[in-house]
């Protein structure tokens, strides 16, 4: 409830902020003089809710029921004086799914399950010292709005383990640094820092979980799957950041905005494992010649792409599609794809997850009611 809250009050005061109509004043005889806006600011912005379903009875071939809803949006806030500029933007995105009318019993107990989240702060400001060239600093925020959890299925196939995997400000990103934005045109720039901090928070406070058993209602997100050591909420790293924004209509009705982000970092902390998932949180990489050189080696990579197909004034269609590689969050292994993550027999003969780096995809597509301002 306090998430679809938060979307509902977000969605509101970005409709309200485009519609806000010129401020006025009277004069002597109560006649309303309109104030000329300050065309020194640039407001616009995008709020969406689509979503899709299936339904079927006595289907002999096989399907079963789905539902999915899903909410974006975007607006943008850009000053402009003389040499000055500063350019902010808000991306917001919060889906849900349901599969399965006639749900087995682990789908009765968690029937939506979090498909898409997304809350992400941008803003660059810059002073012109030459034809499209600018001395900038950037500031980038990336969250999600609610918690993620990973589902597993017992060894019987009929009951789920869930755990916490995320939450506001678990894991949040942010980035800040000096650099040089070259913007040649008007839906395009490109941000080059040869240093930028990195920080990566995760809040360790505990989280009441619904819907399991009570030894496990109290969970935290774990730090180190998001690259910290034991214990610790925050990671400061520093590297050189490039960063290229474009959005413009390719076609008629077709709007494409797309975020390529680059960074390579100069430090690595302990908190990493090497590609077999084995631990390596108690010594430090500078001890471990051939991580050293695997991590020397190592971009991550964060591209997301957003397009909108406008039918008319109240209708349109979206797709959102993230490619995302972060050297030190690490991604499950089920080599005999049988559904369940593989484990490492540790040195004391315990097991642990099997992880490996690689490539992170999101996609999601809908269809529903849109409103721009």
């Amino acid at each position: 409830m306090k998430k679809l809250f938060t979307i509902l009050v977000l969605a509101i005061s970005l409709t309200a902020f485009g519609k806000a109509k010129a401020p006025y004043i009277l004069d002597e005889k109560g006649n309303k003089i309109l104030i000329s806006k300050d065309s020194t600011w640039r407001f616009a912005g995008y709020v969406g809710l689509s979503g899709s379903q299936a339904a079927y009875y006595q289907w002999v071939p096989g399907n079963q029921f789905a539902l999915s809803i899903n909410f974006n949006a975007f607006g943008y806030a850009n000053y402009k004086k003389g040499k000055w500029s500063w350019n902010n933007n808000l991306d917001a995105k919060y889906g849900v799914v349901a599969l399965g009318r006639y749900r087995s019993v682990p789908d009765r107990k968690y029937p939506f399950k979090k498909s898409d989240d997304l809350l992400q702060l941008n803003s660059l400001a810059g002073y012109n010292v030459a034809k499209n060239l600018d001395v900038s600093l950037v500031f980038n925020f990336k969250s999600q709005f609610g918690a993620g959890y990973t589902y597993k299925l017992d060894s019987t196939g009929k009951e789920y383990s869930k755990t916490l995997s995320s939450k506001f400000a678990a894991p949040a990103f942010m980035k800040i640094g000096p650099g040089i934005t070259y913007k040649p045109t008007d839906y395009f720039t490109l941000f080059f820092s040869p240093i930028t901090a990195d920080f990566t928070f995760v809040d360790r406070s505990l989280t009441k979980i619904p819907n399991v058993p009570l030894e496990d209602q109290w969970q935290r997100v774990n730090e180190k799957d998001y690259g910290l050591e034991t214990g610790k909420s925050v990671l400061v790293n520093a590297g050189a950041y490039l960063k290229m924004n474009f959005q413009k209509n390719i076609v008629k009705n077709v709007n494409y905005k797309t975020q390529l982000e680059l960074y390579y970092d100069y430090t690595y902390p302990n908190a990493i494992k090497d590609s077999t998932g084995v631990s390596l949180y108690k010594e430090r990489i500078i001890d471990n010649a051939a991580l050293r050189k695997e991590a020397r080696q190592q971009v991550d990579v964060d591209w997301q792409n957003d397009v909108v197909f406008t039918v008319n004034k109240f209708i349109s269609a979206t797709l959102f599609w993230r490619i995302k590689y972060r050297w030190r969050e690490l991604v499950p292994v089920d080599g005999n794809k049988d559904g369940f993550q593989d484990t490492v027999t540790m040195p004391d003969g315990t097991k642990t997850p099997k992880v490996r780096r690689g490539v992170q995809i999101a996609e999601v597509f809908g269809l529903g009611f849109s409103y721009k301002f």
